[in-house]
C-alpha cells in the first residue's frame, strides 16, 4: 500500500518475460543461433531474475510498513470517538464487520442498519412506511418515496432527544415514527448500540447490493444524513472490484476505497471527527490519499 515500487516492479517483470518469450520464439524459428542472440537471452534472463528478487524485497518492505501503520493507527485513534454513536449502513459482509470493530476500537458506540429497500411497496397501502410518505415528501421536498423516508429517518436521529430510544420499541420513550415504520415494514433493521441512544453522530456506508454493486438506498441514507450536517463517509475495501465508492463520489459524498489499510482506516475515523468530507484514496477526484494527521 505504502510503496508503489512493488507494482512497478511487477509490471517490469511482465515486460521482461514478454521480451524473453519473443527472443526465444525467434530462436526457435531460426536454428542458426548467433552469439549476440544468446547473449541477449542471457541478459534478459539476468534482468528477470533481478526483478523478481526486487519484487520480493519490496513486498516484504510493504508488509513491514503496513504492520507499522496498523500499530500507529491504533495509537492515533484510540478513544477518539468516545461518546459518539456511529451508524454503519449495511450489516452484511466483511466490510461491515471490520468497520464495526474499527469504530469500537476508537471508542464509538456502533449502531448497525441492515437495509432492504425491496421491502417497500408503494402499492401496499397497509405498510406503515407508505402511510408516511406523502407528508414526508412535502416536508423534505423529496421526489420519491424512499428519499423522503431516508430524510425523515435522518432527521429523527440528527437532533438530540430528551429521552433515550429503545430500539425494541418500548413505550414512553422519545417518538421516532419513521424509524418505527421502517423497522415494522422490514426496510431497516437496527441492531447494537444499547438502549441509551438519543442521537447519531456519524455515518459509515458499506452497503452493497449483491456482490459488487452499491446499494442505492444506502447511498440515499448517507446523503440524507449529510443534509442534516452529520458526518458521513462511504467506504469499500482496498483492491475491491465494487463500485460503491465511485458511485458515492459521483453523488458528491465523501468516500475512500482503501478500507482495511492504515490510510483508509484513518480516513474513516478522521472524517467522523470532523475532517473534510471529500474523496480520498485512489478514487477519481481525490486530492489526498487520506486526511491530514494532526
Amino acid at each position: 500500500m505504502y510503496n508503489l515500487r512493488y507494482h512497478i516492479v511487477s509490471i517490469v517483470a511482465v515486460f521482461l518475460a514478454l521480451a524473453l518469450g519473443l527472443v526465444l520464439g525467434g530462436l526457435i524459428g531460426d536454428k542458426a543461433t548467433s552469439t549476440s542472440q544468446a547473449g541477449l537471452v542471457s541478459s534478459i534472463t539476468d534482468q528477470f531474475r533481478a526483478t523478481r528478487e526486487e519484487s520480493a524485497r519490496v513486498s516484504d518492505e510493504n508488509k513491514r510498513l503496513n504492520a507499522f501503520g496498523a500499530d500507529a493507527l491504533t495509537s492515533m485513534t484510540k478513544g477518539s470517538l468516545t461518546g459518539k454513536t456511529i451508524l454503519v449502513i449495511g450489516a452484511q459482509g466483511n466490510a461491515s464487520k471490520y468497520t464495526t470493530q474499527l469504530l469500537q476500537k476508537a471508542g464509538a458506540t456502533v449502531l448497525t442498519a441492515d437495509i432492504k429497500a425491496d421491502a417497500y411497496q408503494a402499492s401496499n397501502k397497509g405498510l406503515a412506511s407508505v402511510k408516511l410518505t406523502s407528508d414526508l415528501k412535502t416536508q423534505f421536498k423529496a421526489d420519491d418515496d424512499l428519499t423522503a423516508l431516508a430524510q425523515g429517518f435522518a432527521a429523527e436521529w440528527s437532533i438530540p432527544t430528551t429521552a433515550a430510544v429503545d430500539l425494541q420499541g418500548a413505550e414512553g420513550l422519545a417518538p421516532h415514527p419513521v424509524t418505527d415504520a421502517l423497522q415494522t415494514d422490514g426496510i431497516v433493521k437496527l441492531s447494537g448500540g444499547g438502549a441509551d441512544i438519543n442521537q447519531i453522530d456519524g455515518v459509515v456506508d458499506v452497503a452493497l447490493k449483491g456482490k459488487d454493486a452499491p446499494d442505492a438506498f444506502g447511498l440515499t441514507l448517507a446523503q440524507a444524513f449529510k443534509k442534516q450536517n452529520v458526518p458521513a463517509i462511504v467506504v469499500q475495501e482496498d483492491a475491491s472490484t465494487a463500485t460503491l465508492a465511485t458511485a458515492a463520489v459521483e453523488q458528491n459524498l465523501c468516500a475512500t476505497n482503501l478500507l482495511m489499510t492504515p490510510p483508509g482506516d484513518w480516513t474513516v475515523v478522521a472524517v467522523l471527527n470532523g475532517a473534510d468530507q471529500a474523496p480520498y484514496g485512489t478514487l477519481s477526484g481525490a486530492d489526498q490519499l487520506y486526511p491530514p494527521v494532526r
